[in-house]
């Protein structure tokens, strides 16, 4: 049985469903690979902000390190505090 007497015997309504239906199928497919690389980047983003916390007591200690060595290079230096 040929294709085109199966298309041939749709009625237009019809012909323009199976279309419809072909022109979903094929939308999809770069729409779910979408979603999903916008999912991994959701949730890189999720994790990043899960390490803020320790990064900012990092930063701190980090700045009273930096405070500590200028103090001390000021008091070794014999520079006298205001």
């Amino acid at each position: 049985m040929p294709t085109y007497s199966f298309l041939g015997r749709l009625r237009l309504a019809h012909k323009f469903l199976f279309l419809s239906v072909i022109a979903l199928l094929l939308a999809c497919i770069p729409t779910y690979f979408y979603v999903q690389e916008a999912a991994k980047g959701l949730n890189a983003y999720e994790s990043e902000q899960e390490g803020l916390p320790q990064v900012a007591e990092i930063m701190k200690t980090i700045q009273l390190t930096q405070q500590h060595r200028g103090i001390a290079a000021l008091v070794l230096g014999g520079v006298s505090g205001t």
